[in-house]
């Protein structure tokens, strides 16, 4: 399964106040990964609601002319975000983007596989989101980029805009942009450059890149429990989809491999033994595996024979 940018964005913004009331994204459903990226005018103790570890941060960062602030927050969606979630800083202005993922890895609370940032102070008119390293295929990269004087702001080239928002325009006021790119496979991400409109000159940025890793393969058919005669064979199937490269299936026996690498197992010639064997499988991709519930063997006996697997 693929992560997916689910829903719409939206965007918020507040002047001559120290707290941001920010809109969450509609339609969250349990399970997924909500984000706030938000910025300040100046430097700010950045400060998301609820309980510690609530929301996690992934970064927070100060470019290098004291312009502005950003940071990054996440958390696992339980149903209790509620319409708006409300941030506070040290300062008066701020901007947020607020979006949904799905389709994530199930590996940990916020399933972040790598992350890198990054600020600068007098470059002209780009700033340079950083590498990370992707240790899975088709993981899903976040750039989220921050920089002042309410500009338009392009994001880089090949990648799906997620959301932009500015609160003004005065020569302090931030703008923040973010956007996505799945890459097909693990390893670098490479840089991205954010773009402003606003020419050349003296700008200040601040960028940040993270890796978000795809859930394992997708079991959609699972074996089914079969009832058959002893001296005939039994052959179970499964349904899977891939998140990213080639499926790879192991199927198990009361704990043992058996069989081949297919989406069928077929049994030898059924004898009383077999009788209540639990058959399952570990279906595998480039992302990780998934092991399907066990199906039941009941093999019955020939009108010629009775008998009791002891």
């Amino acid at each position: 399964m693929a992560v997916t940018l689910n829903g719409t964005a939206t965007a918020s913004n507040v002047n001559a106040a120290a707290a941001l009331a920010v809109p969450m994204p509609t339609g969250m459903t349990n399970g997924e990964l909500a984000f706030v990226e938000i910025a300040t005018a100046g430097a700010a103790v950045i400060t998301a609601p609820g309980a510690v570890g609530y929301w996690v941060q992934l970064f927070q960062s100060l470019d290098g002319f004291g312009e502005q602030e950003l940071a990054v927050f996440v958390r696992t969606v339980d149903g209790t975000e509620g319409a708006t979630q409300t941030f506070t800083f040290s300062t008066a202005q701020g901007a947020a983007v607020a979006f949904r993922l799905g389709g994530q890895a199930a590996v940990n609370a916020i399933n972040v596989i790598s992350a890198a940032g990054t600020n600068t102070s007098g470059s002209t008119t780009a700033m340079t989101a950083p590498s990370a390293n992707s240790t899975v295929d088709g993981g899903m990269v976040l750039r989220f980029g921050s920089t002042v004087q309410s500009v338009g702001v392009t994001n880089p080239g090949s990648h799906t805009a997620i959301g932009t928002a500015t609160n003004g325009t005065n020569s302090t006021d931030p703008t923040i942009s973010c956007c996505y790119r799945t890459q097909t496979s693990a390893g670098a991400t490479g840089t991205a450059d954010f773009v402003s409109s606003a020419g050349s000159g003296n700008r200040s940025w601040v960028a940040y890149t993270v890796v978000i890793a795809p859930a394992a393969p997708t079991i959609n058919t699972q074996p089914a429990s079969i009832a058959q005669y002893a001296g005939l064979t039994a052959t179970f199937n499964i349904s899977a989809t891939a998140s990213a490269g080639a499926l790879h299936y192991q199927w198990k026996v009361n704990g043992s491999n058996v069989g081949t690498d297919s989406a069928s197992y077929t049994t030898g010639t059924l004898t009383p033994s077999n009788n209540q064997d639990s058959v399952t499988c570990v279906v595998t991709d480039s992302n990780g595996s998934n092991t399907s519930t066990a199906a039941i063997l009941t093999v019955l006996p020939t009108s010629s024979s009775a008998w009791i697997k002891a």
